[in-house]
């Protein structure tokens, strides 16, 4: 899975970090309140990011991974889904249940025919 490089923490040339409304890009121009002038975005900052593979929970954590893996643990466990966090472009943790959906029956064929039932 490709991510896009977007984010919301971004360094800007006049020193100061930033945690944007929208969705910048390095070489942006942006207003300084602070400085009071227009400045640059030199660099922006890989976010965590929460992502379910069952459902549209998605949620930026910005720099917090262990708020992150909280979160989506939580998601995990009280939905039953699979929650995989990002930092940037790298997945971090797979959070959730494992591949087999379902349990075997007592009455399956497959079962019966081997003898171990």
């Amino acid at each position: 899975m490709s991510r896009q490089p977007l984010t919301n923490n971004c360094k800007l040339s006049c020193g100061c970090y930033r945690v944007l409304a929208n969705h910048q890009r390095m070489g942006m121009r942006y207003y300084c309140a602070l400085h009071k002038k227009a400045v640059t975005v030199l660099s922006t900052l890989a976010e965590y990011v929460a992502d379910c593979q069952d459902c549209r929970y998605r949620r930026k954590w910005g720099q917090a991974r262990l708020t992150a893996l909280t979160k989506a643990s939580a998601h995990s466990i009280r939905m039953h889904h699979r929650v995989d966090v990002y930092h940037g472009d790298s997945l971090v943790e797979e959070i959730g249940r494992s591949q087999q959906l379902h349990l075997p029956q007592i009455n399956d064929t497959v079962l019966r025919r081997e003898g171990t039932v």
